[in-house]
């Protein structure tokens, strides 16, 4: 019985380690819809960065959503001293919870030289940038959590049987 409930524990351990690996690349693939809105609101929507960030945070969800939302209500509240500014803020307000990692996040945090800084083009150019280097990032996570979920779980629960059977 109690054999049984190490095992059961060390696979959930396995598990756990594993879903840090699965939920990179989710969290990952929800900025990639919000920077196109972005773009598109800034090169043809005319419309004011607060709203823009504001129409981004609705195109997604999760972890991107609250960054961009953030952003807005920092902008829209002027409580930000630039929009650079209030995008690193929202960036350290909603990651930290997340399972992105310092590569990820400098990718997006590379965004704040140029928000509301230069004009719609070079912004738009960022984006753009940005938005690849995402795609680049997340084919690696896929890539990583294909290789390493797996190896956790199994590693975790081989692990757990064999402390068992020494046990024994």
């Amino acid at each position: 019985m109690g054999g049984s409930l190490f095992i059961l524990a060390a696979a959930g351990i396995g598990r756990e380690a594993a879903r840090n690996y699965v939920r990179r690349p989710a969290e990952l693939k929800d900025f990639l819809p919000a920077l196109q809105v972005l773009e598109t609101e800034i090169g043809f929507g005319l419309n004011p960065l607060p709203e823009a960030m504001r129409q981004a945070a609705t195109a997604t969800g999760g972890c991107a959503a609250r960054v961009f939302a953030a952003c807005a209500g920092a902008l829209a509240a002027g409580d930000s001293p630039s929009a650079g500014f209030a995008w690193l803020q929202a960036l350290g307000q909603a990651l930290p919870g997340g399972h992105l990692n310092d590569e990820d996040r400098a990718a997006l945090g590379s965004l704040a030289a140029s928000l509301g800084a230069s004009d719609a083009r070079d912004q738009l150019k960022h984006l753009a940038l940005c938005r690849e280097r995402l795609k680049r990032l997340l084919a690696q996570a896929e890539d990583e959590r294909e290789r390493q979920a797996r190896s956790w779980s199994y590693a975790c629960t081989l692990i757990g049987v064999l402390v068992v059977l020494v046990l024994i």
